[in-house]
């Protein structure tokens, strides 16, 4: 029996975000994305699962916390893409059977 690590569902995978950040997870938040993701806030982009959680980590500490606020899942098969207040994300099922971020935007 395989164990799955991760997110279950698309909407699972931003509460994990939301909480990696909250907790200041840098190990979890890398976690969360795939090796081919991108994190892109504003004019920012970040590409690789380090510079991706130390961008994020910056970006959503403090005063400032990331806040998942899902207001439409689109799921068709392995792809869903988000769609909240604050912006965009697109994710996949990987291979291990857990949720990723490829996309994550923030305007």
């Amino acid at each position: 029996m395989t164990m799955i690590i991760g997110a279950q569902s698309p909407e699972e995978l931003e509460f994990l975000l939301e909480d990696s950040l909250l907790l200041g997870d840098l190990q979890l938040l890398t976690r969360l994305f795939s090796d081919e993701a991108v994190l892109v806030i504003g004019e920012e982009i970040a590409k690789g699962l380090w510079d991706i959680a130390n961008l994020a980590l910056v970006t959503w500490k403090g005063d400032n916390p990331y806040i998942a606020d899902l207001r439409r899942v689109i799921q068709v098969q392995d792809l869903a893409l988000i769609f909240s207040k604050q912006g965009v994300n697109i994710m996949r099922l990987s291979y291990d059977g857990s949720w990723k971020y490829i996309v994550l935007y923030r305007s």
